[in-house]
């Protein structure tokens, strides 16, 4: 998501410097999470709540076009193979697909559409007078954000979900939680910290071939 904020950036307004300004800033965190000093939960959860800032002013057409941006720049490219598989074998099977992630609710839109989750479950932004303020509306979903934003999604849908029945499918130690929620919980490429966990616990690891 940094990335294409930078990006959109330099294509809107000439300049990428607000990006890289904000990861020049928080380069004392990052090393803070590379020395294992910060979680990784904790990480995520200020990079996020701090990167909302870079959203600043923008009106909700702006929001739809970086949104659009951000679905050709980062997330259509940054598709995994072995994850698209999984997610289509389920929705072959009917199954309930639900996405949770840290990312901006109004950013996700185009990838919802074409993915064609039934669900998304995502970070709002705060929004006054059809622009975004630069802050976050309510907590940032990292961690134990996910199983409570799923549990209230599940709730205030009246659906029934047997949680021993589903997998769940995460790339870092931050979803910890979400999947041991479920019973069936699968690494999908996962981060060195994940993998870590994963080995512990006997847990499946989906990959490319």
């Amino acid at each position: 998501m940094w990335a294409a904020l930078g990006s959109w950036n330099r294509a809107q307004r000439g300049s990428a410097w607000p990006a890289r300004r904000f990861a020049l800033a928080h380069l004392p965190l990052a090393a803070l999470r590379w020395a294992r000093l910060v979680s990784s939960e904790t990480f995520g959860r200020i990079w996020m709540r701090h990167m909302a800032g870079l959203l600043r002013g923008l009106r909700c057409a702006d929001l739809d076009r970086l949104a659009r941006h951000a679905w050709s720049t980062t997330y259509e490219p940054g598709m995994r193979p072995a994850t698209l598989g999984a997610l289509r074998r389920h929705q072959a099977s009917a199954d309930l697909t639900v996405l949770v992630t840290s990312s901006y609710a109004p950013l996700l839109t185009p990838l919802q559409e074409r993915l064609g989750f039934d669900y998304v479950v995502a970070t709002k932004i705060e929004i006054v007078g059809g622009a975004a303020t630069g802050s976050v509306a309510g907590r940032v979903v990292t961690g134990d954000e996910k199983v409570r934003r799923v549990r209230r999604l599940f709730a205030e849908h009246d659906l029934a979900v047997d949680l021993a029945a589903c997998p769940a499918y995460a790339d870092t130690e931050r979803d910890l939680d979400l999947l041991q929620l479920v019973g069936h919980p699968v690494a999908t490429y996962p981060s060195r910290g994940l993998e870590r966990l994963v080995r512990r616990r006997g847990w499946p690891v989906l990959r490319d071939a």
